[in-house]
Parts: C-alpha cells; structure tokens; sequence
C-alpha cells in the first residue's frame, strides 16, 4: 500500500476527507477543512467590486456604490446593498480579503545586502523613508523576497505600503458591510505574487483555532489506526494461508523427493539389465564356441583342453597335421585370427603331434 512513494496512501486520505467534507454542513466544513471559497472586495472609484474566488476561478458578484464624498462613511443604503448582494449569492463572508485602490498603495522594490535578511522588516522599516515618502511610523508594509545575487551579495525585495490611515478607513468600510477581512493588500495584478501580502499587523490577523487541527489530526490517526488493524489481520490470515500451504509443499517436495529415488533406482537396474542382455546379445555362448570347435574338427584330432576368456578360446591337443586344424577354424565364421601359441612338438608315446592354439571369438554382428 506504500508502494510508488505512498501515492496509495494519499488518494486514499484525500478520498477520505473528501468524503467526510461532503457529508458536514458548510460552516462546519468550513471550519475543519478551510473555505474552498474566498471573498474579495476590491475598493475603487466611489465603489466596491465583490468577486468571488472558488476552486481558481472568479466570479463577479457585482458592485456597490460608496458615498461619493471622500473619506465618507458609507451610508445604511451601501451596506444594505452588500448584504443583500451577498445573500442573493450565497457567498460565505467568512474568508475575506480586501483590496485597497492603487492609488492608495506603493510597491517599490529594494536592493538589501544578502545579511539584511536576518532582519529584513526591521531592516526596511528603518529604510521606509528613503523608498517612500512616509516614515515608518505613518504606513503599513508586507514583503517578499523577489531574489537574490550570490555574487553580488545582494537581495531583491518586493514591498507593498500603504498608510496606516487608509487601511484603517478601508477596515472600517468593511465593517460597515459586516465583513471582518483576514487579508488587506493591494489590487489585483496580471504578474503572479501580489497575493502574498497582507498589510494587516500580525496581532490583527485572524489565526486558526488549535482545536479542529487536532481534531483532524486525532480522527485521521484513528482512521489510519483502523486501517492498520485491518492490514494487521488480513496480513495474518494471508500468513496463516501461506503457512498452510508452505506445509503442503513440503508433503509434495517429500513425495516426489521418493518417487524421484525410485525412478533414478529403476533406471538403474534398467541400465544394468540393458548392459548385461547387450553383453550377452554381442558375446558368444560357451556352448555355441564349444559346438562349432567339435563340428569342425574330425575325429582324428583330439583335444585335451579347452578355454575362453576376453574373447580369446584357447585349444589343446592331439593331430596328425595340426596346421589342419588351423584351416578349419579360419573357415569357421566364429573364429579369426587362429594361430599357434607354442611350437607343435611330436609325442613318441602316441605318435601324433601336440598342438596349442588361439583364436579370436568374433563378435555376433561380425559373424553375421
């Protein structure tokens, strides 16, 4: 849920908040949540323009008429027509900002060492009567800082003044009208930062009760309580899950461990068992060497011994012409190679000669 650098977290508290912003009364909206709409009266040529900002976007309530005498109260017609204006737009008169005619405001620029800005409004209270014509005693200002030079050492600050006298004549007019503004400045401008002023002293300026912050702070913890509890449990059962089913891996990994043993000792004895019918298949019998010896070899020759090993069989024995013998098993399929081992020697005894030969048992596919 905290994933993509808490993108989550944040649609979802302002989902909540909205939600809970939409089901309490106005007033009470208002107050918890700030006014998603302010009122501006800007002040001008015998007359005040009411202009209502909601959500970035202006609208024009429309204009009273001031007393047209300089410095006049306004009279109970004015501000009857404020407040029926008002009424009729249901505008909030909650959020107020006033806005002094030009040519009741300065906005000169002041170049400051980059050091001032420890102390920048005692700074320029004490230059007021060099940028104005007022000291500092007779005016009201607000500023911000415009930029710097870092190699300059130097600061560039936007300053708004107007004297003290106007603004309170300006307050007064509001309140005649039932307004008590949060925010005096300046008219309007095409270029972006004139609403970063307020020439209101920061004793006057309204300030916003501790208690409904905390109390958004408290019910946003409680949410978020809830909603970790709830992750809490679900994380468990997800736990318990994954546990249930680590298990059941286990089985089935000890499972196919012993089949997998059976089947390696199965092909085992099936390699066995393949080696020695191949053995077999390619290796002639003994009985097979010993029939076709006896087949080929008349009776006038005797053997005395018979072997085979590595597929070699070695013959022993008695005849009249040994080199004979010879002949027959090179005509034999079985054997090659045949040739005496030992000189044939002649035995008084039995007057025939004693022979010793071997010969190379031919594979079975050779013979064939």
């Amino acid at each position: 849920m905290l994933s993509e650098n808490g993108r989550p977290l944040s649609r979802f508290l302002a989902w909540w908040l909205g939600e809970l912003r939409a089901c309490l009364p106005g007033a009470i909206s208002g107050g918890l949540f700030g006014a998603a709409e302010r009122l501006e009266v800007a002040l001008d040529a015998g007359e005040a323009r009411f202009v209502l900002r909601r959500n970035g976007d202006a609208r024009e309530l429309g204009r009273v008429a001031l007393d047209a005498k300089p410095g006049a109260k306004p009279g109970k017609a004015a501000a009857k027509a404020a407040n029926r204006l008002l009424r009729r737009n249901r505008a909030a008169s909650g959020h107020v900002t006033l806005r002094l005619p030009a040519s009741q405001v300065l906005r000169p620029n002041v170049e400051l060492p980059i050091a001032a800005a420890e102390n920048l409004r005692e700074v320029l209270a004490f230059e007021m009567d060099r940028h104005t014509p007022f000291s500092s005693d007779e005016v009201l200002f607000d500023f911000r800082v415009a930029g710097s030079d870092a190699e300059l050492q130097r600061l560039n600050v936007e300053v708004l003044v107007a004297r003290k006298r106007d603004v309170e004549a300006a307050l007064a007019l509001a309140g005649t009208m039932g307004l008590s503004p949060e925010c005096v400045t300046g008219p309007e401008l095409a270029a972006p930062g004139a609403e970063t002023f307020n020439l209101l002293p920061e004793a006057e300026r309204p300030h916003p009760s501790r208690l409904v912050p905390r109390l958004v702070a408290v019910a946003a913890v409680v949410t978020l309580g809830l909603a970790g509890v709830t992750l809490g449990l679900w994380f468990e059962r997800q736990q318990a899950t994954l546990e249930r089913l680590e298990a059941r891996v286990a089985e089935l990994r000890a499972t196919t461990g012993e089949t997998g043993r059976l089947e390696e000792k199965v092909a085992h004895l099936l390699a066995i068992s393949g080696y020695l019918v191949e053995q077999k298949r390619s290796r002639p019998q003994m009985v097979e060497i010993l029939d076709e010896v006896t087949r080929r070899l008349p009776d006038q020759h005797w053997l005395i011994s018979y072997s085979f090993r590595n597929g070699t069989v070695r013959l022993a024995g008695y005849s009249d012409d040994p080199s004979s013998v010879l002949r027959l098993l090179e005509q034999s399929g079985l054997f090659s190679e045949a040739r005496f081992a030992a000189p044939v020697t002649m035995d008084p005894r039995i007057g025939k000669e004693r022979f010793n030969l071997i010969a190379t048992v031919a594979r079975e596919e050779d013979a064939q």
